[in-house]
């Protein structure tokens, strides 16, 4: 069945849809994953197969189709919650193990599942698909700050001393940007805090069982 929340209309520049899709070829069913930019995915095509086939194709390979084998599903309270009702957490995904798959191989192709995000969103450190183990655990602590343009959410899910020593730095350097935040251009002292913060962004995402969700705008 299709979710019906693929439908919803937004400005397609800021929007994208998370699709998994069933593929029957040798006999077999597979589920595979595609993310596609909402300016590029025509809603009213979903149930063509011949419009899939377009769509999903190689640019350079126009007798195949690119999707993904896997994907990470990651369902969190927004804000600095760190626990919420099921219907108030917000839904981000990632994939991996990108394949080609040759159109006369392909049996049939159709939508199970479609999805609207912002496509501005993203996981911005760096997964595994075994880390599919831990990610429905329960989040110890959640912080949420802005910088530079993005919103970043940091999501830890197991504490060690360099987690805490990292989250008290980000913690710190937060006061003095919210001191010095003013409108328009940033000044140097503002620009060399901003430096450091995405330095301990890159820090803290390094670290394991820690979630970072990054949305920037232009």
């Amino acid at each position: 069945m299709i979710s019906l929340s693929c439908y919803s209309k937004a400005e397609c520049y800021y929007s994208a849809y998370e699709l998994k899709v069933e593929i029957e070829g040798n006999d077999k069913l597979i589920n595979y994953y595609a993310r596609m930019g909402a300016c590029n995915f025509d809603l009213d095509s979903l149930k063509s197969q011949d419009y899939l086939l377009t769509v999903l194709s190689e640019s350079t390979l126009q007798n195949s189709i690119s999707l993904y084998a896997d994907r990470l599903t990651y369902a969190y309270c927004t804000g600095s919650e760190t626990s919420c009702l099921e219907n108030q957490k917000d839904t981000i995904f990632k994939l991996f193990s990108k394949i080609t798959l040759s159109k006369s191989e392909i049996k049939s192709i159709r939508v199970v599942e479609c999805k609207r995000v912002s496509a501005m969103m993203h996981i911005s450190n760096e997964l595994e698909i075994s880390d599919a183990e831990w990610l429905n655990n329960k989040t110890i602590e959640a912080i949420r700050f802005g910088f530079d343009l993005c919103d970043n959410q940091i999501f830890i899910h197991e504490r060690n001393e360099e987690v805490n020593k990292i989250l008290a730095n980000i913690k710190k350097l937060k006061l003095k940007l919210n001191e010095l935040k003013e409108p328009g251009l940033l000044s140097d002292e503002e620009r060399k805090y901003y430096n450091q913060m995405q330095s301990l962004v890159r820090r803290i995402g390094a670290q394991e069982k820690v979630i970072v969700v990054t949305e920037c705008t232009d």
